[in-house]
């Protein structure tokens, strides 16, 4: 799949073998799949949130662990940022800004759900869902005054 991605994905190759119009179809297809899955990923989320209990500890180590997921998210960014500076012009603060805004995918609210109930499922579960509330009503919310307070415009 990562092999087809790369080669469909590519410029190049995807000019001289489609046409635009394939293009544009093509796109709206992959576009129209991934909606429709990440619909199914949230309303199977939203089912198993009605199941959970919970406990104290859980909502502790949630709130305890928004901290360390923005740290990692920051550091993580580091290193790319470093690397692509000189080639691409970024706003200041980019990393600040990226971290802000770091809205999560689906796949970190998926991962919880293949657990068993041994390897604490419920307690990750809980953890990620108190994450994914603080991401889409904090930052999701706020992002957009931090990139204007922290991001200079060129004039």
């Amino acid at each position: 799949m990562v092999t087809a991605g790369l080669i469909v994905g590519n410029d190049t190759v995807r000019s001289t073998t489609m046409s635009e119009i394939t293009e544009t179809y093509l796109a709206k297809f992959r576009e129209l799949i991934d909606i429709f899955l990440n619909t199914i990923l949230f309303v199977q989320i939203g089912m198993e949130m009605l199941g959970l209990t919970y406990e104290g500890d859980y909502m502790i180590a949630g709130i305890l662990t928004i901290p360390i997921v923005l740290l990692c998210r920051y550091a993580s960014l580091l290193i790319p940022i470093r690397f692509f500076q000189r080639k691409l012009e970024f706003v200041p603060n980019n990393n600040l800004i990226m971290t802000c805004g770091g809205l999560t995918g689906g796949i970190s609210n998926a991962l919880p759900l293949s657990l068993t109930s041994e390897m604490h499922r419920e307690l990750f579960l809980v953890i990620i869902y108190i994450i994914v509330v603080f991401i889409i009503l904090v930052q999701g919310l706020t992002v957009g005054k931090v990139v204007e307070k922290l991001a200079i415009r060129k004039d």
